[in-house]
C-alpha cells in the first residue's frame, strides 16, 4: 500500500446511546454506526452499504486492517478523535509526520503512540488526565518541530532531553520552575519563527515562587509588565537584533502557574538601528 496523506479515525456517541465511527483514509470514507440494543452494525462505504454482527469497537479495528501492510501504517498525518477501538491486531508500527489524538481515555493513548517509529515533525495529543508514563517515551524525543502535551507526567529532567522545538505546548505537575527557565532561555536563542508558541502549565517548588523569578537568569533580556498577567520581553541577540514578544502568565489556580509566549505571524525582528 502506497504511503497516504492522512488517516483518521473518529467517533461520536449521541445522548440516545447510538455511536458513530468514522475511518477516513486520504478520500476514501469508511462510516459505521450502531444502535443501543441491537448487535448489527451498519456499514458505508463508497457509496455501498451492508452489515455485520458484533460489537462495533471490533468491527471498527477489524476494517482498519486492509490500510495495513505487513504490520506497518504509513501516512504523513495520523489522527484519533475520541475513539475507544481496539489496536488492530496486525498493526505493529506506524510511520507518521503527524500524530494527532483527542480525548481518547483510559491511557489508550500511550499505547497507540509506542507503534509510532522514526521521527515526527509534529505530536500533539489533549487528554483529560495525566496520561502517566508518556513523560519518558521515546517517542517525544524523535519529534523535530512541535510537540503539544495537555495532560502528561513529564518531569524537569525529562524535559530535558527534549529537542529545541519552535512550538512547544505542555501541561505537567512534574515540570518546576527549573525546566521552564531553562527551556525559555534555550528557545529564546534558538530565535524562534513566526507562528511559534512556548507553553508552560508547571508547578513551582515553593508555593512562595514569584513569577519574576521565571524572567531573572536571563542576562539579555528585559522585562515589562503590561498588567498583572502580561508582559513583553525584549532579548537581545548577538548579532544586536533585539527580539521582542507578547506573552501571558497566570498563577494560583491549583498550585499550578501558566507561561505562554507566542510569536504572531506577521512578526518580525527589531534591530537596534530602528529605534
Amino acid at each position: 500500500m502506497t504511503k497516504v496523506k492522512r488517516f483518521s479515525i473518529h467517533e461520536v456517541k449521541n445522548d440516545d446511546g447510538k455511536i458513530s465511527i468514522s475511518i477516513i483514509c486520504d478520500e476514501s470514507g469508511t462510516y459505521i454506526y450502531s444502535t443501543p440494543g441491537s448487535d448489527t452494525v451498519d456499514i458505508q462505504r463508497n457509496g455501498n452499504s451492508f452489515t455485520k454482527t458484533g460489537e462495533i469497537h471490533s468491527i471498527s479495528s477489524e476494517l482498519c486492517e486492509e490500510f495495513i501492510e505487513n504490520g506497518l501504517l504509513e501516512c504523513e498525518i495520523f489522527e484519533l478523535n475520541n475513539t475507544t477501538i481496539p489496536i488492530p491486531k496486525s498493526l505493529q508500527k506506524i510511520h507518521c509526520n503527524q500524530f494527532l489524538s483527542f480525548c481518547l481515555g483510559d491511557q489508550k493513548v500511550k499505547f497507540w503512540l509506542e507503534l509510532v517509529d522514526g521521527p515526527m515533525e509534529i505530536l500533539n495529543i489533549t487528554e483529560k488526565e495525566i496520561i502517566e508514563g508518556m513523560g519518558g517515551m521515546e517517542q517525544l524525543r524523535n519529534v523535530e518541530k512541535q510537540l503539544m502535551l495537555c495532560e502528561c507526567d513529564m518531569n524537569d529532567e525529562q524535559l530535558d532531553g527534549i529537542k529545541e522545538l519552535g512550538t512547544m505546548v505542555l501541561n505537567s505537575p512534574n515540570i518546576t520552575e527549573k525546566g521552564v527557565k531553562k527551556r525559555l532561555e534555550n528557545w529564546l536563542e534558538s530565535y524562534p519563527e513566526p507562528g511559534s508558541v512556548l507553553e508552560f502549565r508547571f508547578k513551582p517548588s515553593s508555593p512562595d515562587f514569584d513569577k519574576n523569578s521565571i524572567f531573572s537568569h536571563l542576562m539579555k533580556a528585559e522585562i515589562s509588565w503590561k498588567r498583572s498577567f502580561e508582559f513583553t520581553i525584549s532579548f537581545t541577540l548577538n548579532s544586536g537584533r533585539i527580539l521582542e514578544y507578547d506573552g501571558h502568565y497566570f498563577d494560583g489556580n491549583e498550585g499550578f502557574h501558566l507561561m505562554k509566549i507566542v510569536i504572531p505571524m506577521d512578526w518580525k525582528p527589531k534591530h537596534r538601528d530602528d529605534f
